[in-house]
């Protein structure tokens, strides 16, 4: 079974990812707001049929959703995000509770198989360097708060999964229907994927100089053609000024108009494994290896269809559930104690006097 789900994020929305799954290792603006919240007593946001959801719960989930970002941010930018993210954060906690609630209501007890499975998944997502025990401290969690985190997750899976029981399958002509009403999602640009080493002149203004420069990478391509671009790599790494050298030159996948013109015209012009001409940028001068290309053009029906079948059912499920979740607000108790508070008076502001009165 895919973790991911199990996830009440992908129930609500599928653009939102599990806390659990979408968290990396700490940063150190992460490690700071945590302290900052433990330092105070947590307030209650939320009420849902009397179990508390607090500002420390809410921190928690922000921190699993945006945490690695924090520390490329200014605080003040931080701070804006979280006010943003707080009441979809509110939300996906007030139906995580409703749904636990009703696990627990029908007896839904944790697959230990599933929570295993997860686990054993999550272990191997952790970025190097980081243990499982600093994996669960980033999150305030030791390993047992963690197992049983995990053991909700399944739990909720597990009632999603009888909610959304008996959901068809797509038909052909849904799926046809979609991929002719929606054409223009299935257009592919054209892309390159291409290395390059680099030879800088940015700032030079002498003649001679950018000659020597010139006369340089000529005397590179020249190595290339005699070894076929089989020592790419190799003289890119011991020459290129470019910081893709680290990885043989490789720019990855690009497509039209992301790159400098001069050098967007020729890559895509190129052939496959061809060693070009040398061609000058703003940058420097350059001498291109296109390693592969993929057409421009449309997706077919049969390429797509699969994945058209998949985005439809998941709307069924997503739509079934959501249903399911606002049947379970309307039988339970919310109040939302972080809503400002009304007048203690009840009274309406006065009006203001009329003329000449």
């Amino acid at each position: 079974m895919n973790p991911r789900s199990l996830s009440i994020s992908i129930a609500l929305s599928a653009a939102l990812v599990s806390p659990i799954l979408a968290q990396d290792a700490a940063t150190e603006a992460a490690v700071e707001a945590k302290a900052d919240t433990a330092q105070a007593s947590p307030k209650v946001l939320v009420t849902v049929d009397g179990k508390e959801i607090t500002e420390a719960d809410v921190q928690k989930r922000f921190l699993a959703m945006y945490g690695p970002r924090l520390s490329q941010m200014p605080p003040e930018q931080a701070t804006m995000m979280r006010e943003h993210a707080l009441p979809s954060i509110k939300e996906e906690l007030i139906a995580k509770t409703l749904l636990l609630a009703a696990a627990d209501k029908a007896e839904i007890q944790v697959d230990e198989a599933k929570r295993t499975e997860m686990l054993e998944q999550i272990k191997g997502s952790i970025p190097p360097g980081t243990t499982f025990e600093q994996f669960c401290s980033s999150m305030e969690m030791d390993e047992a708060s963690f197992k049983d985190a995990i053991g909700e997750e399944v739990r909720i899976g597990t009632l999603i999964d009888k909610q959304t029981e008996g959901i068809p399958e797509p038909t052909a002509e849904e799926t046809k229907k979609f991929y002719t009403e929606n054409e223009e999602q299935f257009v592919v640009e054209g892309a390159v994927k291409a290395s390059h080493i680099l030879i800088k002149t940015e700032g030079i203004t002498d003649e001679a100089e950018k000659a020597k420069k010139k006369a340089e990478i000529e005397d590179i391509r020249k190595q290339l053609i005699e070894k076929n671009g089989e020592n790419f790599a190799e003289l890119a790494k011991a020459h290129s000024a470019c910081p893709s050298s680290a990885r043989g030159g490789d720019l990855g996948e690009f497509g039209p108009g992301q790159m400098v013109p001069e050098f967007d015209k020729a890559a895509f012009s190129q052939k496959i494994g061809d060693i070009g001409e040398v061609v000058e940028t703003s940058f420097g001068y350059h001498v291109i290896k296109v390693t592969d290309k993929t057409d421009a053009g449309k997706t077919s029906y049969d390429e797509i269809k699969e994945r058209i079948a998949e985005h439809l059912k998941n709307e069924k499920v997503s739509s079934r559930v959501q249903a399911y979740i606002a049947q379970l607000r309307e039988g339970a108790k919310i109040e939302d104690l972080s809503k400002p508070e009304a007048d203690p008076a009840g009274a309406a502001p006065a009006p203001a006097p009329a003329a000449g009165s």
